[in-house]
């Protein structure tokens, strides 16, 4: 009668209530953008989708806005930027027949007066050189006499003006650089390089001419200095890249010398065909140059096989867009620029119709992470004095990464994780829960979600915040931020979200619409998610 009063042994623990939910943490995408890696086999930190967020060290942060800065004319699409920077600054822009100085215009709406009109074509390269009587900048277009600044005035360089260039026809010379202190002129659709005597801006120049040189053939698309130790200095060698897909390396100072220690051929190397006559970056002590296979350091050139190049090449990890991009987008000249301040590099990828997604690539100089930016229009680039313009098809140059919309309009800031069958291989999972993780110092409004088996799905993204100013102290908005705003300091913010998603291979989605007028404030961290496992999928 006593036996219910017994203790009785403890269910054995396969018996128990068992807790379903399991957590997985996704770290932010501080690798950036992967379109060359296995779907199925992902490395932590990058991103399926990384529209408008540019990875940092620690995380991915979400990318300013840009503002109206001048206006040529509308609708005529602005083909060069270019700047002068001696004593006096200046900012420079052009379109088909004319060019502008945009340093600081009256008015962004209204046009300033042409400084030069009457040209043929707007697409020009730029040489700035010191001489002894001054800085000097030239542009050059290939069909219209030369332009040579002085930092007041500009003049047409021919036969007969001051200085002048004889012995070529000034309107063929198309592109051109600086070494060894003399200026290298190339002339178009021809296989001929100019020059004239050390420190000087003209005179009868002499001809190098790479007849012979290049077994592919081809003309000469530009020229540059490569300087192998990271200085401007007796180490830096000459560069000849042709249209063909060709580079010749000289060394030596003297072209006109008749021995190897004035003037000497060290290699004809192949590597694939360049974007335009502006793609290359001198960077540290490489030459990096915008080609059909990717972005390529030349040092690779110099030492790996041609077959082996795209391996080496900066944009790998981005090599499928950037090889799509190429494909669709070719008929323009490619662009890029180093921004230091911001430790990235800006390349254009120009579109040729309204048709075409406005877009460019960006990279974080010390990672090596991509990411790409929507909604700019990035018909040519310029970093001047710390900042970063492009200028568009519509006519208007604009500021790069300020404010917190895209002149007057909203964007939308896109992340898809890599997708992670979360430590369960073949098994169904249902999402329950998820939670962005981020540091901020601005009021924003994320969304999460996530889409499952490889396939994108993105939910219709969420309106910006209320606009507001920084001089509004305390100002909370929503439920994502409970700090003094416009402070500098970074505060943690987190929200666990209902999702209710199922699939065998989960990545997450955060969205964000930025059309305020105050920067964003938000870096990534990582995302949360709790999730329950299924059955066997068969």
């Amino acid at each position: 009668m006593f036996a219910n009063f017994n203790r009785q042994p403890a269910r054995p623990k396969a018996q128990r209530g068992r807790q379903k939910s399991q957590t997985f943490q996704f770290p932010a995408a501080v690798r950036g953008w992967i379109t060359n890696e296995s779907l199925a086999f992902p490395q932590p930190g990058g991103a399926f989708v990384l529209d408008n967020w540019f990875p940092t060290q620690t995380g991915v942060r979400l990318r300013g806005g840009c503002e109206r800065h001048a206006t040529l004319v509308v609708d005529d699409p602005v083909q060069s930027l270019f700047a002068y920077r001696a004593g006096v600054v200046r900012m420079f822009a052009s379109d088909e027949a004319n060019v502008y100085d945009i340093t600081a215009p009256v008015d962004p709406n209204v046009a300033p007066a042409a400084d030069i009109t009457g040209q043929t074509s707007g697409y020009y390269s730029s040489i700035p050189f010191t001489t002894a009587g001054g800085d000097f900048l030239y542009i050059l277009n290939g069909t219209d006499d030369p332009q040579l600044y002085d930092g007041a005035t500009w003049t047409a360089i021919n036969g007969a003006s001051t200085p002048a260039i004889t012995n070529v026809t000034s309107a063929d010379l198309i592109q051109g650089t600086s070494y060894r202190n003399r200026i290298f002129f190339v002339e178009k659709q021809s296989l001929n390089i100019w020059y004239p005597v050390v420190g000087s801006l003209g005179g009868a120049l002499d001809n190098i001419t790479l007849s012979g040189t290049f077994k592919k053939g081809g003309t000469i698309l530009f020229c540059a200095t490569w300087s192998i130790d990271a200085g401007d200095g007796a180490d830096d060698r000459f560069v000849v890249v042709s249209t063909a897909g060709e580079a010749a390396v000289f060394e030596g100072a003297n072209p006109s010398g008749t021995t190897e220690a004035d003037w000497n051929l060290v290699g004809v190397y192949s590597l694939s065909r360049g974007l335009g006559k502006n793609a290359y970056l001198q960077i540290g002590g490489d030459l990096l140059i915008l080609t059909e296979e990717g972005i390529t350091p030349f040092t690779a050139v110099v030492q790996k096989d041609p077959a082996a190049l795209s391996m080496s090449a900066v944009s790998m990890s981005i090599e499928t867009a950037w090889k799509r991009a190429v494909a669709d987008r070719r008929n323009l000249p490619w662009e890029v620029v180093k921004w230091p301040e911001k430790n990235m590099a800006i390349i254009n990828v120009p579109r040729a119709s309204d048709d075409q997604l406005a877009i460019c690539f960006v990279v974080n100089l010390e990672t090596g992470a991509w990411s790409q930016y929507t909604g700019w229009d990035t018909r040519t680039l310029l970093v001047f004095d710390e900042r970063a313009f492009f200028g568009a098809n519509d006519g208007r140059v604009r500021e790069c990464e300020t404010g917190g919309n895209d002149d007057g309009q909203a964007y939308v800031c896109t992340y898809v994780g890599l997708f992670e069958h979360l430590g369960q291989p073949g098994m169904h999972k249902v999402v329950q829960q998820a939670r962005p993780n981020f540091i901020a110092s601005e009021p924003f409004s994320p969304q999460v979600s996530v889409s499952t088996n490889y396939t994108l799905q993105l939910p219709a993204p969420p309106n910006s915040i209320p606009n507001y100013s920084l001089d509004v102290w305390d100002q909370g908005l929503w439920d994502v931020s409970l700090w003094d705003n416009g402070s500098s300091l970074q505060f943690p913010v987190f929200r666990w979200v209902s999702i209710g998603r199922a699939g065998m291979a989960i990545a997450p989605v955060v969205q964000v619409t930025c059309g305020i007028d105050p920067t964003p404030g938000a870096e990534l961290l990582s995302i949360d998610i709790t999730f329950e496992i299924g059955d066997l999928v068969v």
